[in-house]
């Protein structure tokens, strides 16, 4: 087994009893297992023993074999003398400390339903490797584990707004516009929409919003979308025009074309439409941050996000790109994706940032009240059986997901935990 998985034995207790040495006779009462340390040193400090009449405090270190100790170089190195107890599977070796001191090391036996519910879970090949346990987990624990996810997704979250926020100085407007940006390119196109917003200030675009056609200029020219080839609409012409003059005259440089993707793109999603949308956006301010700050409900962002493009776009997708002539609006699921993705992280970053627990929960009611969104992750627990009422639930399970399920993290998670126990019980 991995050391891991020894971690889990020893931290729970759940390791066969005596412990003892059958070599050296030495038998060790476990009075505490210690506190995991997560820097460098031994795997365990403040651990208590007694030997005899005896009592040790100190560190405990654990590996698969006892030979592991000298691999790692812990035999020369000092942080590892103060550790009174060596925890192996297999104990192929003596081993001492750099005072040449022998370590006392001893073998963890374990119930084998351990064993075989760990390997269940590892070698499940279904998304949710505890998908076949489910049902078992009392729903106080899965509800509690839920609400924890959701605010370790917003933490996660904070720390990447709280990076933008030093990178612009302090500067909540440009990092609320970078945001929604990289939001609005979803998972496919979220790099180049990032390289945009970075490459063209929101102080500069915010100098133009009384004109639709210079915004719209200044976004698809630093996407790079006006030095295409030549096309002969007079829109794109005006377009190259007004771009080449507000390129000259604020020194811009645009991101390369190649980046983005339309391949395998429903057309309601293709960038330039998604640009055109967006400049209707800036000159509606439905981009300013003192909007997100006034804002009651997330129904408020969606219906104003859910806009429409200026009238060339009504018959195109792109540039030479016809379409059927209607209103292209930025759809009711990308503009929640958009509060989702942008508004919350925002509002949670700016409520952690100046101490205000209720714009924190205000963060966590708008996704409460929001409609969850549906991809592969959720389309996956709700086949495992788990109810996906909001998206608040939506993100709880997605985090779950990415930072648990997909790295095999099932020791680290409350509902692993669980279900580990569990098989010992049965």
């Amino acid at each position: 087994m991995n050391e891991e998985f020894l971690h889990f034995i020893w931290r729970y207790k759940l390791f066969n009893l005596p412990l003892s040495d059958k070599e050296t006779r030495l038998e060790v009462e476990v009075l505490s297992t210690g506190i995991p340390n997560p820097d460098a040193g031994p795997d365990f400090t403040d651990v208590r023993i007694r030997t005899a009449n005896t009592i040790w405090a100190g560190n405990a270190e654990i590996h698969r074999r006892a030979s592991d100790w000298n691999r790692h170089g812990h035999q020369t190195d000092p942080q590892y003398n103060n550790v009174i107890l060596h925890l192996v599977e297999i104990k192929d070796t003596e081993v001492k400390n750099s005072l040449g001191q022998e370590v006392p090391t001893m073998e963890l036996t374990w119930n084998k339903a351990l064993t075989n519910r760990y390997l269940a879970l590892l070698n499940n090949h279904d998304k949710i490797g505890c998908r076949d346990f489910l049902n078992a987990v009392d729903p106080i624990v899965f509800t509690h584990w839920m609400n924890r996810m959701i605010v370790e997704r917003l933490e996660q979250r904070t720390e990447a707004v709280f990076h933008l926020l030093n990178e612009t100085a302090g500067d909540w407007q440009e990092v609320y516009y970078r945001r929604l940006l990289m939001s609005l390119g979803m998972n496919i196109n979220a790099q180049p929409f990032e390289m945009l917003s970075r490459s063209l200030p929101y102080s500069v675009l915010r100098k133009h919003t009384g004109n639709l056609l210079q915004t719209e200029a200044l976004l698809l020219g630093q996407a790079g979308f006006l030095e295409e080839r030549l096309f002969p609409e007079e829109y794109f012409l005006t377009l190259r025009n007004e771009y080449a003059f507000l390129k000259a005259k604020y020194s811009l440089k645009p991101v390369d074309r190649s980046l983005w993707k339309f391949m395998r793109m429903r057309p309601g999603s293709f960038p330039t439409l998604r640009l055109a949308q967006f400049a209707k956006l800036m000159q509606n301010r439905m981009t300013e941050f003192d909007v997100l700050r006034q804002a009651v409900s997330p129904d408020d962002f969606v219906s104003w996000f859910h806009t429409t493009a200026s009238e060339f776009w009504d018959t195109h997708y792109h540039f030479d790109r016809l379409s059927e002539p209607f209103k292209k609006s930025l759809g009711k699921i990308a503009a929640t994706l958009l509060v989702i993705n942008a508004v919350v992280p925002v509002l949670f970053a700016w409520g952690k940032r100046n101490g205000n627990q209720d714009l924190m929960q205000k963060a966590i009611s708008f996704l409460e009240a929001m409609p969850p969104e549906e991809n592969q992750i959720t389309r996956a627990w709700e086949k495992a059986g788990i109810t996906v009422s909001n998206a608040a639930d939506a993100q709880s399970l997605i985090q779950l997901y990415r930072q648990y399920c997909e790295k095999k993290f099932c020791l680290r998670c409350a509902i692993g935990n669980k279900l580990m126990m569990q098989s010992v019980i049965c």
